[in-house]
């Protein structure tokens, strides 16, 4: 079982902090990446908004090392089976396995 060390907490507290404090949305969310990869390995990421108009698009995104002029929503919008999650609107408990027929995920 992984355990939180000192210094991941600490960087977790830091993470927090600047959230809540950072006036500039654009520029917290790119620095939430930048402090994300102290703690968890990946090579790029990126941190889309929902456009908000009720619709199932994607807006405003900030990168980590990505090609950015691929718009991903796009790109693999005929395979992503979690789609009507997004256009919810509410917060919501799920199990990832439930959202696609096991024959589905097998063809994918």
């Amino acid at each position: 079982m992984n355990t939180i060390d000192n210094n991941e907490f600490m960087i977790l507290n830091s993470i927090i902090y600047k959230i809540h404090t950072n006036p500039d949305f654009a520029a917290m969310r790119k620095e939430l990446l930048e402090q994300l990869k102290m703690i968890i390995d990946f090579d790029s990421a990126e941190f889309h908004l929902s456009r908000g108009d009720g619709s199932i698009s994607l807006d405003s995104g900030i990168s980590y090392n990505s090609n950015a002029s691929l718009d991903y929503s796009k790109a693999y919008e005929h395979i992503d089976y979690s789609q009507g999650i997004l256009g919810t609107g509410s917060s919501m408990v799920y199990r990832e396995t439930d959202l696609m027929p096991d024959e589905k995920k097998s063809a994918n």
